[in-house]
C-alpha cells in the first residue's frame, strides 16, 4: 500500500506515527505543512487553504507593473488578496473561490482587458447578453464583483475615471422565478412524512433559521437541553460554518460575528429530534448531528436538496420555488407573524444588518386578516408553537 496519495493539488503522506504530512510544490520547491496532522481530512483542509489562486508571487508581479498596464484580472487578484471586511478580517476562502469562478466564467471576457478599455457601453452590452441568456441571478452576483473590483481600483488611484458599472438594479436583479415561503403548517406536514433524520434537519433549519453551512456542521454538543429551561426545549448553539472549496470541506467561523447565536427549538419537535439522535451510531459531543449517510463526513448540499424534493412531493407540497433555503426564510416569516420585531428576527437569523434580515421576512396569507387583528389582543406565539415561549 502506498503511503503517498496524489491529489489535484499537493500531496498527503501517512507517517509511521499514524499522522499525516501535507506538501505541495511551487517552482520545483516543496513546501511542507507547518506540522503533521492528526487526520487526513485536516491535511486536505490545509492543502485547500494553500491552493489559493491569489499567490503572493503573482501579487508582487502585479504590483511591479505600471498602473496603466493593469488588467481587470490584475485588479481582481489584488482585490481578493487585500480586501478585508468591516471588522478587518480577510475575505473567506469560500467567497474568494466563488469570485474566481466569476472571473474565469462569466467575467472572463473582461479578464485580459486593460482597465481603461472597460467602458460603460461594454458593461451594458455584457449585461444585455446576460438578460438574453436568462442567467440573471448568477450574472447579478458577477456584476457586483465587477463593480466592487473597479471601485477598489478607483480608491487606489489605479483607475481615475468613473466606474463603468452604472446599470441600475443590476446588482440586485432576480430571474423572476417564484420563491415559495413555507408556513408553519407546511413544516409540520413535511416533518410528518419524513424520516427522523430529514425531519429533524427541516425542523432545526426552520425554527433556528439556519443556513445550510451552519446546519451541516452542527455537532451533538451544539444541541443541549438546559436544566433551567421550564419548557424542556432543545437549545442550538451556532458557532461555526463549513464551506466546500475545490472539493474539500473547510470548517471555519460563522459568516459574521452576528452569526454566533443561540436559539431554542419549540418543544413540539422534541420527539423527532430525540429519535434522530437515538438513530445515530455514536453519541460523542464532537460527532456531527447530520453526517453524510455514506461517508460519515459533512453532508453535501445536493444530498439534502434531493431529500427535500422527495419528501415535499410525498407531503403534497408541490409549490414551485420551495427550496432548502426557503426553510430559513419561512422561519423568519413565522417569527414575524407571532410578534417578533425586526431586531429580534435579525438576531435569530444571525445577520449583521436589518436590510439583510428584511430580505427573509415575507408576507403570507395572514396579511388578509390583519385588519381583524388591529384592535384585538396581540397574538401569542403559543398559538402556533405550543410551549415555544
Amino acid at each position: 500500500m502506498k503511503n503517498t496519495s496524489r491529489r489535484e493539488f499537493g500531496y498527503i503522506r501517512r507517517l509511521k506515527t499514524g499522522k499525516y504530512q501535507a506538501s505541495y510544490k511551487v517552482e520545483k520547491k516543496t513546501i511542507y505543512g507547518p506540522h503533521s496532522f492528526q487526520t487526513r481530512t485536516e491535511a486536505k483542509q490545509w492543502l485547500a487553504q494553500q491552493n489559493n489562486p491569489l499567490s503572493r508571487i503573482e501579487l508582487e508581479q502585479i504590483e511591479d507593473k505600471k498602473t496603466q498596464d493593469w488588467t481587470f484580472y490584475d485588479c481582481a487578484v489584488r482585490y481578493l488578496e487585500l480586501k478585508t471586511s468591516g471588522s478587518g478580517k480577510h475575505l473567506s476562502s469560500s467567497y474568494a473561490a466563488k469570485c474566481m469562478q466569476h472571473l474565469n466564467g462569466s467575467l472572463n471576457e473582461f479578464a485580459a482587458l486593460l482597465l481603461t478599455d472597460i467602458t460603460k457601453f461594454r458593461v451594458e452590452e455584457w449585461w444585455a447578453e446576460s438578460m438574453r441568456l436568462g442567467k440573471i441571478t448568477s450574472r447579478s452576483n458577477a456584476y457586483r464583483f465587477l463593480k466592487a473590483v473597479l471601485n477598489k481600483a478607483i480608491e487606489d488611484e489605479v483607475l481615475v475615471s468613473k466606474n463603468p458599472c452604472r446599470i441600475k438594479g443590476a446588482g440586485s436583479a432576480s430571474s423572476g422565478v417564484p420563491i415559495y415561503t413555507p408556513s408553519r403548517k407546511d413544516l409540520q406536514k413535511l416533518v410528518s412524512v419524513s424520516p427522523v433524520a430529514f425531519g429533524a434537519y427541516a425542523a432545526l433549519s426552520f425554527t433556528a433559521l439556519l443556513r445550510f453551512e451552519e446546519a451541516s456542521c452542527l455537532t451533538l454538543g451544539d444541541l443541549t437541553k438546559p436544566s433551567d429551561d421550564p419548557h424542556g426545549r432543545f437549545r442550538v448553539s451556532v458557532t461555526k460554518s463549513v464551506s466546500r472549496v475545490n472539493g474539500v470541506f473547510i470548517l471555519g467561523p460563522t459568516k459574521s460575528e452576528a452569526g454566533r447565536r443561540e436559539t431554542f427549538i419549540p418543544m413540539v419537535f422534541n420527539d423527532v429530534i430525540e429519535a434522530h439522535i437515538a438513530s445515530l451510531k455514536s453519541s460523542e459531543p464532537s460527532d456531527l448531528l447530520f453526517p453524510s449517510p455514506k461517508a460519515g463526513t459533512y453532508m453535501h448540499n445536493s444530498v439534502i436538496q434531493k431529500q427535500l424534493h422527495r419528501f415535499r412531493k410525498k407531503s403534497g407540497l408541490n409549490q414551485p420555488g420551495f427550496t432548502l433555503h426557503g426553510l430559513r426564510r419561512g422561519g423568519a416569516t413565522a417569527y414575524s407573524e407571532v410578534g417578533s420585531t425586526l431586531g429580534e428576527v435579525k438576531e435569530l437569523l444571525g445577520d449583521s444588518s436589518s436590510a439583510a434580515a428584511l430580505r427573509y421576512v415575507r408576507t403570507t396569507s395572514r396579511k388578509h386578516s390583519l385588519s381583524n387583528l388591529l384592535f384585538e389582543d396581540s397574538v401569542s406565539a403559543s398559538e402556533y408553537f405550543p410551549s415555544a415561549v
